[in-house]
């Protein structure tokens, strides 16, 4: 890991979670290829963004979640296998779908992409 890791979270099943300090750039956050390595979820602050991001690796492929319940604007908890509303209990799987009301909308996602030595998070469109 590079010295961009901020710590490691509290272990939930087992499986810890890195805080990485993302650059922006053009509407994008940019994750070096590096800090992915042996890592299956990932999440991502800046002081630009009201919400961190969850970056989770599943068959392959990466899902970008924003951290932030859809039922009260409340910030999200990242619990392994699932995000938690800690205001009224909502829940939401790995690909931002509701698990648990009284959320009733799935969790705002981001397109990404790989390019060059980046994973990159497409902010806007």
């Amino acid at each position: 890991m590079s010295m961009s890791v901020l710590g490691v979270l509290l272990d939930s099943c087992s499986v810890p979670h890195y805080i990485f300090k993302a650059a922006i750039q053009e509407d994008t956050l940019l994750v070096p290829k590096e800090n992915l390595k042996g890592v299956q979820s990932l999440i991502l602050r800046n002081r630009e963004l009201p919400y961190d991001i969850l970056v989770v690796k599943y068959e392959g492929n990466y899902t970008a979640l924003q951290m932030l319940c859809t039922h009260n604007d409340v910030a999200l908890s990242f619990a392994g296998n699932k995000l938690i509303c800690n205001g009224h209990g909502s829940e939401f799987d790995l690909q931002g779908k509701v698990l648990r009301e009284p959320a009733a909308r799935q969790l705002t996602s981001y397109r990404t992409s790989i390019e060059r030595d980046n994973l990159v998070i497409h902010l806007k469109g």
